[in-house]
Formats: structure tokens, sequence, C-alpha cells
């Protein structure tokens, strides 16, 4: 049993999992498996990973399976992990040299105090040396602290580089709708923040470079059609964890998100944040048909 998981959901990225692989073998602590969850690349993803497995400098493991969307391969990944933590790591990125080192290191010092997980810093590479986003940059360093409050109703909108404990991944899976291949990260890592806190740190552990064709670039239209996952994240995020502003936010995306579904007014009103619903219905509708137009969505 490893003490991590490195966890790489990959669809056709054969050109770029490469680079993860070496920055995973200059790891200065090689205590981790590289779980990999090919979601039915066609590009040649298997024929990339396969010398990989004989490497015996690490511990490699691959795993196919049919296009269903990321959140599929994170459900699949969690059950199928052996480390105490799990690190998702995307497939166009790759990791400091004392990723792992750290993140072990630093969870024996809290693992007793009942958290769920840590979240450092990602950082991008900028003329030869790394450097974080500034929103990103959490306000108190080696706190412990609440994922909903350090990030939502703080207003931070950057990614950060979050480990969670792969226990308590398994207890909170992503909910499959048929035909449906998003789902956001964010509703997930809330059901958990409700149960427990994090610690938080601000060293930059992750480098990341978003590229067209990822999850992060592909924005609304791709999360309008997958009406039924974002209906289930907006109730989520529309509870009283979350500040007005959050809470009003989100209620206009559940009524876009429903509209999206073909949710007629009497069946958008059957949830347990009516009053929200009362206040947000006419700029939802209007938000709703503006970016069906916008992003041409069913028509």
């Amino acid at each position: 049993m490893s003490a991590v998981t490195i966890f790489t959901p990959t669809y056709n990225r054969a050109h770029l999992l490469p680079n993860l692989y070496e920055s995973l073998c200059r790891q200065t602590s090689l205590d981790f498996e590289w779980l990999i969850v090919d979601d039915g690349s066609t590009d040649g993803t298997e024929s990339i990973v396969k010398p990989w497995l004989e490497d015996a400098r690490l511990n490699v493991r691959y795993i196919i399976k049919p296009n269903e969307g990321k959140h599929t391969a994170i459900n699949l990944g969690a059950r199928m992990a052996t480390g105490e933590l799990f690190f998702i790591v995307d497939s166009d990125d790759m990791l400091t040299e004392d990723a792992v080192e750290t993140v072990i290191s630093e969870w024996h010092k809290v693992r007793n105090q009942n958290l769920c997980g840590m979240s450092f810093l990602r950082g991008k590479q900028v003329n030869g040396g790394l450097t974080a986003m500034k929103e990103s940059i959490f306000p108190k360093d080696y706190a412990i602290s609440n994922f909903i409050e350090m990030k939502y109703n703080a207003g931070s909108s950057a990614d950060n580089a979050e480990v969670w404990v792969t226990e308590c991944l398994r207890r909170h899976p992503f909910t499959v709708y048929p035909g449906e291949k998003f789902m956001s990260e964010g509703m997930v890592w809330i059901r958990m923040a409700k149960e427990r806190d994090m610690l938080f740190i601000n060293r930059i552990i992750y480098i990341c470079d978003y590229l067209e064709g990822g999850l992060t670039l592909q924005g609304k239209k791709l999360r309008f059609l997958c009406p039924k996952g974002g209906i289930e994240g907006s109730l989520e995020t529309m509870s009283h964890h979350f500040n007005l502003r959050m809470r009003i936010k989100q209620t206009l995306l559940y009524i876009v998100y429903s509209k999206f579904d073909n949710r007629g007014i009497g069946e958008i009103f059957k949830c347990p944040y009516k009053w929200l619903v009362a206040l947000c219905i006419p700029a939802g509708y209007g938000l709703y048909y503006y970016w069906k137009h916008k992003y041409f969505v069913n028509e």
C-alpha cells in the first residue's frame, strides 16, 4: 500500500502524458502509486502507457473504461486506489520534484485531526520559475479551515491542488446521469467540506497548463448539455453553509440548468430553497434565454 495515489484521468492526451510521467520519475519520494484511468481514448494512449507498466522505478496501474466523463473516472479511481491520500493530477499537468515528499510530510503532522485532506498551490512556469496566481494564495498559511469558507465564501475562483483522504472520497461518489459526461468536481468537494475541515498550505506543488480541449476551457456549453449534474451541484451550493451572494448565484444557475433540463416552473419550485427561487426566477429565466441563444444549446 502506498502513502499516496496519484490519480490521472485521461482522454486523448497521449502526447501530453510523457511530461507528467517524467515529472513523476523525478520525485524525491517514490512512496506513491500512479493510477491512470483512460476514459475511452482513441489516440493510442494505451501504447504510450504500456512500457511504463514495466518501469521498476514506479508503481503504475492502467485501467481502460468506456468514455463516460471525468467524474466517472474519479469514481472508479477512488474505488481502486490503494493510497491513504488521493491526489488528482490531470494529464496535461506536472508536479514539482518534491511534491509527493511534501504531501507525505505535511500529512503526517495532521493525520490524526480528522481532516478530509490538504490544499496546496498550483503554479505556472514564468521566466524559468514558478509563480502562483495571486488569487489562489490562501490568506493564512498552514491554516486548518473549511474548504467552503476558504474558497467559496472568500470569493476565490482560482484552482488549487487538493489532496483528499481516499476514504472520504469513496463515501461521496459523483452521481452518474445517463448521457451526461460532465459534472463539476466542486460538488463532491463541498460534500466532504460539510463534514470535515482541511489543511491549507501556501506552497506550490503542482504545475498547470490549461490547454484547448480541456474541461477548464470548454466552458458553459458543456455544463448546459449536462443539466442534471448542474442542478445537483447548484442545490448543494444553495445551502446555509454559503454566504448570501453565493446562494443567489447558485440559485440563478439552478434555474438555468432546470430550464435546460426542460423542467417546468412547478418542478423548479420543488426544492428546499423556495424563497431563493422566488427571488431569482425572473433573472434566471432571462439568463437561460440569453445563454441558450449565445451557445446554441438545443437549437
